[in-house]
């Protein structure tokens, strides 16, 4: 679910203006355990209007074959190509059900949003590669410890179908201090900051490491991600989509006349810019039962639109 952080409302005649940070947890994807929508289903993207996270299957061999997968997997033994959707600390951040497995150079579509922060942590199946080594790639820092191997992912911003200059680089493994005590496997979920990154359309993510073979990079390019928080500045006004709503004045449910897709989410404001409440819309129903009487605004953003509405609580 995507939690509201640190609101900030600005109020004009005939206009709200909106700039709020958005957190994506995946949590509505399931609440079964060993699970994995990798877009075999036929499900192309996970798409929550303001961000996206598109899931690349290949239909003709079978295979989940670029950008990102879901999971809510456990198994932290299993070191091999058979265990592709598994973290390593055998479970999302903060002890949450589901995350992300990414692949190289998968693409987060931004909407010319802001990015905040992501927790990452290493894949199952390439920290233990990376531990012990495998038929196809090494044991980071060789049979010494001295070998100063790596495995970085590199955050790349594009506005306007062009790179910015900025990068953020965040080594999953690193091997290359002097003493070897210091040298790690990234094992747990830890927070990477984007903001450098600034106001962009969309992320690629790229991985390097120092494990080079004939036919490319040797270590296995998995990772995870969880958690994942942009900044979206919204303006509300008279040219932006009005949602089709009712009954309006209501006392306990909502029902929202337009056609969304399922992983749309709504966002409910007081007028004084307050958000009472952020959730994954469910049969275009809005529960208000719980919320005092008065008027209120409603908002949804979908494939790079903004929808609102004022409705009353009676």
């Amino acid at each position: 679910m995507k939690k509201l952080i640190l609101p900030f409302v600005f109020l004009m005649t005939y206009q709200f203006a909106l700039a709020q940070t958005i957190q994506f947890d995946f949590e509505e994807l399931t609440d079964t355990i060993d699970m994995v929508g990798n877009g075999s289903d036929g499900d192309s993207i996970l798409d929550y209007g303001i961000a996206s996270f598109p899931l690349t299957y290949d239909f003709v061999f079978g295979y989940w074959a670029q950008n990102f997968a879901w999971s809510s997997f456990t198994d932290t033994l299993t070191g091999d190509f058979t265990n592709l959707y598994s973290a390593i600390p055998g479970m999302g951040a903060d002890s949450s059900l589901v995350y992300l497995v990414g692949q190289q150079n998968a693409i987060v579509k931004m909407y010319g949003n802001i990015p905040k922060q992501v927790q990452v942590t290493n894949s199952t199946y390439a920290y233990i590669s990376m531990r012990d080594g495998d038929l196809f790639a090494k044991k980071f820092g060789g049979l010494s410890g001295n070998d100063p191997d790596y495995f970085v992912m590199t955050f790349y911003g594009y506005k306007d179908s062009s790179l910015i200059s900025d990068t953020v680089n965040f080594y999953l493994a690193d091997f290359r201090f002097t003493d070897n005590s210091l040298d790690y496997i990234i094992k747990d979920w830890t927070s990477v900051d984007l903001n450098i990154l600034g106001d962009v359309d969309s992320i690629r993510i790229e991985l390097r490491s120092s494990d080079i073979g004939a036919f490319g990079i040797n270590t296995p390019l998995f990772y995870c991600l969880d958690n994942f928080q942009i900044q979206n500045g919204t303006l509300i006004n008279e040219s932006s989509e009005v949602l089709n709503l009712f009954p309006n004045p209501s006392s306990n449910h909502i029902y929202i006349n337009n056609d969304f897709n399922h992983s749309t989410y709504y966002e409910l404001y007081s007028l004084d810019g307050v958000l009472i409440k952020s959730e994954l819309l469910h049969n275009n129903l809005v529960d208000i039962t719980n919320i005092d009487k008065g008027t209120y605004l409603i908002l949804i953003n979908e494939n790079n639109t903004r929808y609102h509405s004022k409705f009353i609580k009676q």
